[in-house]
């Protein structure tokens, strides 16, 4: 079913925005198990944050691979346990800047940013071909 899925890949993101807010080096490339262990180590989370983080990879990995993704438990509390436990190990300076300036919201702000530059210049080929159109057109009714 698509909720559980759902449900894990918003649970994952949701971290990963945290975790790159406070300074936390994300690699994409790298499965939920191992970026979890590198969030662990780095952050020195508490035993309760690191079974929170541990509930989250297990329901993103069962997302990801199994055939049944589970029950598609619910994750915020999770996710918001993990996130003090990041938040904890930063400085108070480095955690003010993370949730006043988040890196995450600016990164959407570029895509959105972009995809409208996009939209645009789509706009003027569209409107450069319909010029060259007309301009072929108009010639045709003149005689030489």
């Amino acid at each position: 079913s698509r909720e559980p899925r759902r449900h894990a890949r918003a649970a994952w993101a949701e971290l990963r925005d945290g975790a790159r807010d406070l300074g936390f080096v994300w690699d994409p490339a790298k499965t939920p198990r191992r970026t979890g262990l590198d969030l662990a180590q780095q952050a020195s989370l508490s035993a309760d944050g690191e079974a929170a983080l541990h509930r989250v990879i297990r329901a993103v990995e069962r997302a990801r691979y199994a055939r049944d993704p589970g029950a598609g438990d619910d994750l915020r509390a999770d996710v918001e346990r993990v996130h003090r436990g990041l938040a904890a190990s930063r400085s108070r300076r480095v955690r003010w800047r993370a949730r006043v300036f988040p890196g995450s919201t600016a990164a959407v702000g570029h895509q959105v940013g972009e995809r409208v530059a996009d939209g645009l210049d789509w706009v003027d080929r569209c409107a450069a071909g319909l010029r060259a159109r007309a301009g072929g057109l108009a010639g045709l009714g003149r005689t030489r």
